[in-house]
């Protein structure tokens, strides 16, 4: 369970900083935000920070030892 936090939490994170370069390229391409590339940019950096808190969260948990819950 810890590895898959870890791992989907990296995933998320180089996801959303795709995301967001790749519509702040466009945006500076049209050079005005007040477009919809704007808000796929927030949403990109929204999922990039998600994607952080599961990655630090993910260290944080406890693995599933059978030996542990008696």
């Amino acid at each position: 369970m810890q590895k898959k936090v870890v791992v989907i939490g990296f995933v998320c994170t180089l996801i959303g900083i795709s995301i967001t370069i790749n519509f702040s390229q466009k945006l500076d391409e049209l050079g005005t935000y007040e477009s919809i590339n704007l808000l796929y940019m927030l949403i990109g950096e929204g999922l990039a920070g998600l994607g952080f808190i599961a990655f630090i969260s993910g260290f944080f948990l406890r693995t599933n030892d059978g030996n542990l819950s008696r």
